[in-house]
């Protein structure tokens, strides 16, 4: 009986202690890494069916082509279903200025998302606003 005991209970040291153990991958996906290592801001909106997610990251300094070395953002909106095993969709919107501030919601009857970011332009010098229609797997550039 007391063998019994002692194997049962170095059983059960052993799986707690296997279950401590971590091991590390080093991934050389260089693209990857830049992006989470230069995310500023990220936001997060739910509809009745699916799940945006939006991460705002720093382009490189002077991206912008403006004065004193400033930067443009990408944005990189994730779409995925309410799921045991959901699909995943990601979209990029390329050298935007100043708009991590500047990013609605609103989400319409037919389930689709109303995307607005206020930003600057460059070009015409002053402030301006984009529109963008998403469902989970299409964005559109909406007409305003």
């Amino acid at each position: 009986m007391r063998k019994a005991q002692l194997i049962l209970f170095l059983l059960f040291v052993t799986n707690i202690h296997a279950q401590e153990k971590f091991s590390f991958k080093i991934s050389k996906d260089s693209t990857l890494s830049y992006v989470l290592n230069n995310i500023v801001e990220t936001k997060k909106f739910e509809t009745h069916t699916f799940l945006i997610q939006l991460f705002i990251v720093s382009n490189l300094s002077g991206s912008a082509r403006m004065p004193d070395c400033e930067v443009s953002d990408n944005i990189y909106i994730t779409t995925s279903e309410f799921d045991e095993y959901p699909e995943h969709h990601l979209f990029v919107l390329k050298d935007i200025y100043a708009a991590r501030d500047n990013i609605s919601f609103k989400e319409n009857k037919d389930g689709t998302v109303n995307l607005k970011i206020d930003y600057y332009d460059r070009v015409l010098k002053k402030n301006r606003s984009r529109f963008y229609n998403i469902s989970f797997n299409q964005i559109k550039e909406a007409i305003n």
